[in-house]
């Protein structure tokens, strides 16, 4: 704002002295004045307010219809075209974007004229107001076609291109779509900002069955961070805003699903047991879906007679009912009822089955949440082997999916980056056409307004100048951003130690040079006991102490990376000798186990467990093998008591038996 009055005073001093200087400066100060208010007028109209305009009451009305048919629905919209206010950009294309929704369905002739009437505004207009409309067109289309690497990508870009110019009924009904699919793939700070956003739009045009959809999102968006209590309290309020049978029916099974997680077993059983009754034979979805959940809660509850009864039901509706995402979900449940039942072979055979459709249709969270559970399932039971291969499938699956997610990442920035060239080439032609005119102007009255020049050239200077400063400024922040994001992307936000992104970073001359190291994989023994006893701030906490502890017994050129949930890699560069190494793995134990965390209200003994290796770099692919080897030593350790260390200190040594290291043991 401060800027802006600026630039109004300066303009303003420029016009006093082109009056002074000439007569017929007269006519050139009342048609800029003109001109300025043409302007103004034009940013008041352009700049919206979380409220609908009587136009946008009107297409909502339309779009959310539940009584008109579609092809009456289509001839409304069609009608609205012939409106006036149709004309503003916003309108437009706010209109255009509900006639390529409703081209999805029976409308398929009209879809290619309907995105090239948008292309033609997203290439002509000068307020940008087109553009996330068109993706969110192009969107529509890549569903309906069914490319579905293409779907979440262009519902991102529309989202993140819109701009205030934008109708506040486009902002919500993009925002909201974004946030449900963002929350889905796992984008939550980006799905809470649009759920939010969506919300407020909602609530200022008192569109109370919009609410509480936006706040079953934000619900679910806070149960994937672990508010169980807060994704309740927004459940609830939103059940109590919603009046539609499918939403209700929708919002109850998140809602039973939040309980789950919350471990309120008995009230997620009160709200599911009466869904899994009034769907058994008429819903077959719901049936399963419930009935699966509801394994999980009779599992958690030691019930093995009810799971094995309902597992048994759920897998005889899910044979007959041709669906094999849902057989594979009740198999599964199926499959862990029968290993608490000592089936192994049953168990084994109906979990490989659901394993192999997992693995085919690319389910790989899913699957690796229940690898991990079957590898405890299996450990419980003395199946050592079978429940180490389980686990280190888990694992691979893990970086699987963090792999997929970075190049998710990229790719989603690079198509924003081509859409902000596209829009900077379109400005940049803008100023261009600008710049001829003025020329041009200039032309024809350089002969008798020099003394307009003279004002005119003292503008321009004055106009680069502001330019100059302003570019400087922008630099000079975009330099600090820059760094600041630079920080972010290698250091953990909690801990601020660093992250995987940077290990693959520093790891990369230490291959080139054939490097010795001392590797060691560290995990917190009981972490989820403290996070159930403390609370997630407390485990929160106990990262933080450990990680400064474990950095202060480095060297500058070592590095402690947070490699994943309460587990930390330590490099160790260039190791003196075996003995050295002993006495630092037994640092680490006697520091972690001597010095317990103060709380509040007591104290929290804390101890970890370490599989270590000596080793030298030679590849990746060797690095990877080392790691892999490291964590089963981690996993000796663990199944061997925990708060002990487990590994091979010499790198010419490698088919000797594990070392094992313990606080107690005496160094020298």
């Amino acid at each position: 704002m401060a800027e802006k009055r600026s630039l109004t005073l300066l303009l303003q001093c420029c016009w006093v002295l082109m009056l002074t200087l000439s007569p017929q400066a007269v006519a050139l100060r009342t048609a800029a004045t003109l001109d300025q208010a043409n302007t103004s007028t034009k940013n008041s109209t352009a700049s919206t307010t979380p409220h609908f305009s009587e136009f946008e009451q009107q297409v909502f009305q339309l779009a959310m219809s539940d009584e008109l048919p579609a092809a009456e629905v289509w001839l409304q919209l069609a009608k609205l075209q012939q409106l006036p206010q149709s004309q503003l950009p916003a309108n437009r294309a706010l209109l255009l974007m509900q006639q390529c929704r409703l081209a999805r369905g029976d409308y398929h002739a009209e879809r290619p004229i309907i995105l090239q009437q948008l292309a033609g505004l997203k290439q002509v207009q000068d307020d940008t107001s087109e553009v996330a409309a068109w993706f969110k067109c192009q969107q529509y289309e890549a569903r309906l076609q069914r490319q579905d690497d293409r779907v979440f990508k262009l519902d991102y870009q529309a989202y993140h291109q819109l701009n205030q110019l934008d109708a506040p009924l486009t902002q919500m009904w993009i925002a909201y779509d974004f946030a449900y699919a963002a929350q889905q793939a796992g984008y939550l700070s980006d799905a809470l900002a649009a759920a939010t956003l969506s919300l407020e739009i909602a609530r200022h045009n008192q569109l109370t069955e919009w609410e509480g959809e936006s706040l079953g999102v934000i619900a679910l968006i806070q149960n994937a961070l672990d508010l169980d209590e807060q994704a309740l309290q927004t459940s609830s309020q939103a059940l109590a805003l919603v009046s539609k049978p499918q939403v209700i029916h929708n919002l109850t099974l998140n809602r039973g699903y939040m309980l789950t997680d919350a471990k309120k077993y008995e009230e997620a059983l009160a709200l599911y047991l009466p869904l899994l009754q009034q769907s058994e034979g008429t819903d077959i979805d719901t049936y399963l879906m419930v009935g699966s959940n509801i394994s999980k809660i009779y599992h958690e509850q030691d019930k093995l007679a009810e799971n094995l009864q309902l597992t048994k039901k759920l897998l005889a509706v899910a044979d007959t009912a041709g669906n094999d995402y849902l057989w594979s979900y009740a198999a599964m449940a199926r499959a862990f009822a029968l290993i608490d039942a000592s089936n192994k072979a049953e168990a084994f055979a109906l979990f490989n089955k659901a394993k192999v459709w997992y693995e085919q249709n690319d389910v790989l969270r899913p699957l690796s949440e229940n690898l991990e559970h079957w590898a405890n399932k299996l450990h419980n039971r003395d199946m050592h082997q079978e429940a180490y291969s389980a686990l280190l499938e888990s694992k691979k699956l893990k970086q699987q999916i963090d792999d997929s997610s970075r190049n998710q990442d990229a790719l989603l920035q690079n198509a924003l980056l081509d859409s902000e060239r596209q829009r900077s080439a379109l400005l940049l032609s803008q100023q261009e056409h600008e710049r001829d005119k003025a020329k041009l102007a200039q032309s024809h009255l350089e002969n008798r307004l020099w003394q307009t020049m003279i004002a005119a050239g003292l503008l321009v200077a004055l106009a680069i100048f502001y330019a100059y400063f302003r570019l400087r400024q922008a630099h000079l922040l975009l330099a600090a951003k820059n760094q600041q994001l630079d920080y972010e992307s290698s250091h953990d936000p909690l801990t601020k130690v660093f992250n995987r992104r940077y290990f693959q970073q520093f790891i990369e001359p230490k291959l080139a040079s054939k490097a010795n190291a001392l590797l060691l994989l560290l995990d917190i023994d009981h972490f989820k006991k403290v996070n159930d006893t403390h609370g997630h701030h407390v485990g929160d906490q106990v990262l933080e102490i450990v990680s400064k502890r474990l950095a202060s017994r480095l060297r500058d050129c070592d590095c402690i990376i947070r490699w994943g949930g309460e587990e930390f890699l330590l490099y160790i560069d260039k190791p003196a000798d075996i003995r050295n190494c002993q006495a630092l793995v037994h640092r680490l134990l006697t520091e972690v186990e001597s010095s317990p965390i103060q709380l509040s209200d007591g104290e929290l003994k804390i101890t970890i467990s370490i599989g270590f290796s000596a080793v030298q770099l030679i590849s990746q692919a060797e690095l990877e093998l080392q790691l892999a080897q490291i964590d089963s030593y981690l996993y000796q350790a663990k199944n061997q008591g925990r708060n002990r260390a487990v590994g091979l200190l010499s790198v010419a040594v490698t088919e000797a038996a594990p070392e094992v290291i313990t606080p107690e043991m005496a160094t020298t």
